[in-house]
């Protein structure tokens, strides 16, 4: 199994006071730089890379029935979050922090090279989400590196995050409620929408996706399907017939 080296390294700089990594995690350690592109990978493509090794923690600061506890059960006990332990021993998850887009996207180019079982992180995250197509270039650059990430930016971001493959269709929808069709980003949410990382309910709720706890409410459904949401579900398909929502698509410019 891979470990999460490929996620740590770039994340537990810019993260620091929300996403703060346990200094006992096999993941630590020295790491050595490795040109985007091209060291080998060490894996095949596959969730399985993301692999569970410790108990998850708590957090004096979560309530266990919040609605994204559950999330931070899992990101927590795959080393991805530990959290800030306080001089009295508390653990807090610090869920109001905002999130920048820099390190959205750090957190996106780190996934997308753990899916692919590349075990060393890249040397310039910028450069590497511009090659592997992950940041969408005719919009964002360097500039927008400290600004607050919406659910739009998360959206265009994340959508491009894995393979086609990773992202199964598992909702009937067909357009971003609130949103005209030729607004912003639109085709990256109705993707999140289509693969139930995103909810119409949530979608709707204001500045989620500019706190810890939103990003990781929605970072454990791209990695983890099992926890996507079905609040729609497919028409069947007879057999024979191409099912036209096999795989979730967007059409926004790169």
């Amino acid at each position: 199994m891979i470990k999460l080296v490929a996620i740590l390294a770039v994340i537990a700089v810019l993260v620091a006071t929300i996403i703060v990594w346990d200094s006992e995690s096999p993941y630590l350690g020295e790491q050595p730089d490795a040109p985007s592109g091209v060291d080998d990978p060490v894996g095949p493509p596959s969730f399985d890379n993301f692999e569970v090794t410790r108990d998850a923690l708590e957090f004096a600061d979560v309530e266990n029935d919040v609605d994204y506890s559950e999330a931070l059960d899992f990101l927590s006990s795959i080393g991805l979050i530990s959290g800030d332990v306080q001089e009295d021993g508390e653990r807090l998850f610090n869920g109001t922090g905002t999130i920048t887009f820099e390190e959205a996207l750090s957190v996106a180019v780190n996934i997308h090279r753990t899916y692919y079982g590349y075990a060393a992180p890249p040397a310039d995250v910028w450069a590497y989400a511009r090659e592997h197509n992950i940041l969408p270039s005719a919009y964002f650059d360097e500039s927008d590196a400290g600004l607050p990430v919406d659910k739009t930016e998360w959206a265009m971001v994340f959508s491009r995050a894995l393979p086609t493959e990773a992202f199964e269709s598992i909702n009937d929808i067909d357009e971003v409620p609130g949103l005209e069709g030729d607004s912003f980003g639109y085709g990256s949410l109705l993707s999140m929408l289509r693969v139930g990382i995103m909810t119409p309910d949530e979608i709707g709720a204001g500045g989620l996706f500019n706190r810890s706890r939103g990003f990781a409410l929605y970072l454990a459904r791209v990695i983890s399907p099992e926890m996507r949401v079905a609040f729609a579900p497919l028409p069947e398909v007879p057999d024979g017939e191409i099912d036209e929502y096999e795989y979730a698509e967007y059409d926004d410019e790169n």
